[in-house]
């Protein structure tokens, strides 16, 4: 309830073991923790489910943090050739809620955003959201849109009912 704290814990037990073994297993496939991906080493905060935000650059698409979702605070970095690399990796991924381009080149990051499959691309800009704006994912990530005309249409049931004269 500290007003200062800026990140909670994870929502749930199994939640915090599954982000452990997420890390545990990258690093089986070569992939580097550059910081965090442990539990706090505070005592106060190690007996409950926080875990340290964490980096960890991923080296290749087998990788546990390539082909699963996390659900906490990782972030992975992978070294990627050129766009071409980027759109075809990016593909691969059973995945699709967003992406982030960050580049000197925005004519460039709006190609690769049109071929990336994913429901939303940041160019040079965190991740936001506006009511009006639907939003979802694509392949695996996400059910339908919410936000906008399209997302009330989500959370609705049409019903037609025909009345005779």
């Amino acid at each position: 309830m500290d007003k200062n704290t800026t990140m909670g814990p994870i929502a749930t037990r199994s939640g915090l073991e599954t982000l452990k073994d997420q890390c545990e297993r990258a690093k089986k496939y070569g992939d580097k923790v550059l910081y965090g991906g442990e539990s706090p080493k505070d005592p106060k905060l190690s007996k409950s489910t926080f875990f340290m935000p964490t980096v960890i650059e991923v080296k290749n698409e087998e990788s546990p943090l390539f082909k699963e979702e996390t659900f906490g605070p990782i972030f992975s970095l992978m070294k990627i050739k050129d766009e071409k690399d980027v759109i075809r990796i990016s593909n691969s991924s059973r995945y699709g809620l967003g992406a982030a381009i960050f580049t000197k080149d925005e004519h460039k990051a709006e190609e690769v955003a049109s071929e990336l499959e994913v429901g939303t691309t940041y160019i040079n800009h965190h991740p936001d959201w506006d009511v009006m704006i639907p939003e979802g994912g694509f392949k695996e990530s996400g059910y339908g849109r919410y936000g906008g005309m399209k997302g009330c249409h989500e959370f609705s049931d049409i019903k037609t009912v025909w009345v005779g004269k």
